[in-house]
């Protein structure tokens, strides 16, 4: 039916990635600056640190990571919950989005309808009066009513 109507989607707006990889492995957020993801370049007592010891090697004293404080862990908590609204707020709103085309499809189809009633009741109208498409003698009908006029005291 759009492409009947002349009609294409709307482009969705894409939204620019905050965070950007370089080709040398370096990760940049805007506001917080470079970063890799190598655990070598992590601190000591990072987690992700701890893979790449070998049994042998003795690593230094870590804080044990299930540790977290009450802080932390409603921080995270709010920031599950903040990702969570803004996924399900862009499913809404592709949702809308979808509705919106369907609603111009359909104002524009009802649009195409209405011009098409519209005129063609205008050339009915206009095609079905007498006299529009005849020549008319406007002195015979001047003549006419002159008679009419000057006769209508005798009866």
């Amino acid at each position: 039916m759009p492409k009947l109507l002349c009609m294409q989607r709307p482009k969705q707006s894409i939204r620019k990635p905050v965070l950007t990889t370089s080709q040398n492995g370096l990760m940049s957020l805007p506001g917080v600056g470079t970063f890799s993801r190598n655990p070598a370049h992590h601190h000591p007592y990072c987690s992700s640190t701890s893979d790449t010891h070998t049994p042998n090697q003795v690593a230094p004293s870590l804080p044990p990571p299930d540790i977290l404080s009450a802080d932390t862990l409603q921080a995270i908590d709010a920031v599950e919950y903040i990702t969570d609204y803004l996924k399900d707020e862009q499913e809404e709103k592709a949702f809308r989005d979808d509705w919106k085309y369907v609603a111009m499809v359909i104002d524009r189809l009802l649009l195409y309808v209405f011009l098409g009633i519209t005129v063609g009741g205008t050339i009915g109208i206009i095609g079905s009066s007498p006299y529009v498409l005849e020549t008319v003698d406007q002195q015979k009908i001047l003549k006419q009513l002159i008679y009419r006029y000057k006769n209508a005291g005798d009866l």
